[in-house]
């Protein structure tokens, strides 16, 4: 997982990604990112092998405990008694009948989507440098195939 680091406001090495957003019918640069209010997500950026081996390692036990990560991808039961397909940070859905894990997010000029398949054990990861795809729709269609 070397690639994982804090973000920074702006790239810092060559190769990494800018941020883009829609203006006025173009497509042009995000403005800078304050990354002091980015502390739920743990403000790390790093590409999408990473990620993707990030999300392989949590559901093979190797970074929580089996019984961790069980309770993780538990439904959660709220106050009022409904049950939601969301555990500890990872929504519970299905794709065509499959089990799938996943957690997408967002902030200026970024989309990404990161799913884990159980039963056949397919990752999809979609890192976007724009903040306006909805990348889950993207992960769908890989998985699909």
């Amino acid at each position: 997982l070397t690639s994982l680091r804090p973000c920074t406001p702006l790239p810092q090495e060559r190769g990494e990604a800018r941020g883009h957003v829609q203006h006025n019918g173009a497509i042009v640069p995000a403005a800078p990112e304050n990354m002091n209010w980015i502390r739920g997500d743990g403000g790390l950026c790093g590409n999408g092998l990473d990620l993707a081996r990030w999300t392989r390692l949590l559901a093979s036990g190797r970074v929580v405990t089996p019984q961790s990560f069980l309770k993780m991808v538990a439904p959660t039961r709220l106050a009022d008694g409904r049950l939601v397909e969301y555990g500890f940070g990872l929504s519970l859905v299905t794709l065509d009948g499959r089990r799938k894990l996943a957690h997408n997010g967002a902030m200026l000029g970024f989309s990404a989507s990161a799913a884990y398949y159980p039963d056949s054990e397919l990752t999809v990861v979609v890192l976007v440098n724009r903040g306006d795809v909805r990348v889950e729709s993207i992960e769908r269609g890989i998985a699909r195939r």
